[in-house]
């Protein structure tokens, strides 16, 4: 397991460094005032033995309304069990009077895997874990390499289709 943080030239964790790289958006670090209510706890480990090794140790600790999953290559997210994006779709679709057979989702991680089995055109892209993949009915370029652009554009292409 990881005992320090990496660094870069800025002093920034490695991990951040990386992440606003990947991304392109700039994170607002708060510190935490014991009153505000955590969402989701993200890990950055670039050893998937390693990360692994973390989430079976996290699992195996049982704690009681929380979710370990690998959510990307180098990601493993703690969040509740009570709620999943599959939910939060639900609500916004609930508002929209839609349903799951009129969306389509795109994933990459284990933690997008109950919306993938409930959209209508479930996509992944090609760097999702293996097991993502299952759940899929088209599969793009990697996330790195403009899938989700892909992946819009194929479902413009199915709209233009059925209009």
């Amino acid at each position: 397991m990881l005992t320090g943080t990496l660094t870069n030239k800025t002093k920034e964790p490695l991990s951040t460094f990386i992440q606003k790289a990947i991304t392109g958006i700039e994170p607002k670090i708060k510190a935490f005032d014991g009153q505000s209510e955590i969402y989701k706890i993200m890990m950055i480990i670039f050893d998937s033995q390693e990360l692994l090794q973390l989430q079976a140790q996290l699992n195996n600790l049982n704690i009681p309304n929380i979710s370990v999953q690998q959510s990307g290559q180098w990601y493993l997210e703690i969040t509740s069990d009570n709620k999943t994006k599959a939910d939060a779709v639900q609500s916004i679709l609930d508002n929209k009077n839609l349903d799951f057979q009129e969306i389509a989702a795109i994933g990459d991680g284990h933690n997008d895997i109950p919306l993938l089995q409930s959209a209508g055109l479930a996509i992944a892209v090609d760097n999702a874990n293996s097991e993502v993949k299952k759940h899929v009915k088209m599969v793009v370029a990697k996330n790195t390499e403009h899938g989700v652009a892909e992946a819009i554009s194929a479902i413009n292409t199915i709209n233009e289709q059925v209009i």
